[in-house]
């Protein structure tokens, strides 16, 4: 099976790191003192940084560092959170519902214009958590609604979650993630300089 995030799969809209804003939003929804595994995260990861302050136990792994989440075994635990390579959607949720495990994973709402996507979710029973307003991940005007994808996690199958702003000009927060790539490409660009 292909790396997802290697150069032949990778594609540009996988790359969105989560908010705080967004990351809040799913913490209600998770049992005190859970352990929960974030696979697509690093630990700058907004959802490591939340459910730990939280006082969680949070197992995460990336691609980027070696784990290739369609080939890790599932550690123990009790919920499964994270934003997947929108990619590869269908292919992480057929491994979520054959794992198990309550999830949690945030997505663009459009995936419920696949056909395939569609099939998949008549099987199984899905639910879903939408805040009211379209969250942005980089500070301008996003043109698609994100919300959570779950199964087994929230008492009714469709939510609205009020949010107070879409995380635009003065109020945007950027995910930690962001800020840490960030950094590291100013670094490589400064290399060789003097």
């Amino acid at each position: 099976m292909k790396r997802y995030l290697g150069q032949i799969n990778h594609q540009v809209n996988d790359e969105y790191y989560t908010p705080p804003i967004l990351v809040e939003l799913i913490l209600p929804y998770v049992k005190k003192e859970s352990t929960v595994w974030c696979p697509f995260d690093t630990s700058e990861s907004e959802f490591v940084i939340h459910l730990k302050q939280e006082g969680h136990r949070v197992i995460h792994s990336h691609i980027k560092d070696g784990f290739d989440f369609f080939e890790l075994m599932a550690p123990e635990c009790d919920y499964i959170i994270s934003n997947p390579p929108f990619s590869r959607k269908n292919d992480v949720f057929k491994r979520l519902f054959m794992i198990g495990i309550p999830f949690a994973m945030v997505m663009n709402v459009q995936i419920l214009n696949y056909h395939e996507t569609g099939d998949l979710f008549k099987d199984y029973k899905f639910e879903l958590l939408l805040p009211t307003k379209r969250i942005s991940y980089d500070g301008s005007h996003t043109p698609f609604l994100s919300g959570y994808f779950c199964h087994k996690m929230l008492p009714v199958q469709l939510m609205y979650v009020p949010v107070e702003h879409t995380n635009i000009g003065r109020h945007f927060v950027p995910s930690r993630m962001l800020n840490t790539l960030e950094r590291k490409r100013k670094n490589k660009l400064n290399i060789g300089k003097k």
